[in-house]
């Protein structure tokens, strides 16, 4: 498991440092890697997150600053939930088959700030979402069986929505006053949530909810008063944002493609790629 820092004029290798070794790792789904969640960068460190192989942080000159292996579960098909920074707290969902939680270490010493369970029933591999409200920040994480919002500081759970899903991909997003999630597999749908409830919020503060083509993998994006998303067979949905009316969804034309190769029965790789 290593970091890899490279020049972007010239490509050249700047770093390349081992932070674990594994003679022989855990098995991951073939579509997984070992290294999938994102680095998460501030200015002159960098924190890296191998799921339960390990979570490190380094300097940008290639310091090892802190290294930790306590992040125990055990989540089967590889890790993919990114850590996330909030002031001095770095924050990470632990979803495994056997546990789950999410956890807040200490920035400069990796050691565990806190620790909620969320005593759901299921796996998840989502990333997190910081979000800033009235009644304070907020970490948004989307779970099996239901979306959490829990205090930065302390980890209490502030509200929660419930909902039939596992497996959670996508991250959520926030715009105007509303936070965007989507439930998981196997058939997902996607709620925009007032955030300023406690409790189990899921009467009283889902402004608007679609169920058509919503994404089991790929995460939403916001633009203006419009949230677009791409479902995993290639459709794309354009909603109204503040009220989940649907303005336009139509089909990419590579994926277009490959439907009707694979209809008559041929290979996608002879297939021009734009």
């Amino acid at each position: 498991m290593r970091a890899v820092a490279l020049d972007p004029e010239s490509g050249e290798t700047l770093h390349d440092i081992e932070l674990f070794h594994f003679d022989d790792p855990p098995k991951i789904n073939n579509k997984n890697s070992y290294a999938t969640p994102t680095p998460w960068i501030e200015d002159g460190r960098v924190y890296v997150h191998f799921g339960t192989q390990g979570t490190a942080a380094l300097t940008t000159d290639g310091e090892i600053l802190w290294r930790t292996q306590e992040l125990r579960y055990y989540h089967r098909h590889g890790s993919s939930g990114s850590p996330v920074l909030s002031g001095d707290s770095l924050l990470i969902n632990c979803d495994g088959y056997d546990v789950q939680y999410v956890v807040a270490l200490h920035k400069d010493t990796g050691e565990i700030r806190w620790k909620s369970y969320r005593g759901d029933y299921e796996h998840s591999y989502a990333t997190s979402l910081v979000i800033s409200t009235e009644q304070g920040k907020q970490l948004v994480s989307p779970g099996a069986g239901r979306t959490v919002a829990y205090d930065i500081d302390t980890g209490e759970e502030l509200w929660w929505i419930k909902y039939k899903g596992f497996s959670n991909v996508p991250k959520p997003v926030m715009a105007h006053g509303l936070v965007y999630v989507t439930s998981g597999f196997f058939k997902p749908s996607l709620f925009a949530i007032r955030p300023d409830g406690r409790g189990d919020v899921t009467k009283t503060h889902i402004e608007w909810k679609y169920n058509k083509g919503v994404s089991l993998t790929p995460s939403p994006i916001v633009v203006g008063n419009e949230i677009y998303m791409v479902s995993d067979n290639g459709i794309v949905t354009c909603l109204d944002a503040l009220t989940g009316e649907e303005v336009w969804r139509q089909r990419l034309e590579a994926a277009t493609q490959r439907r009707r190769c694979w209809q008559a029965g041929g290979s996608t790789s002879s297939m021009k790629r734009g």
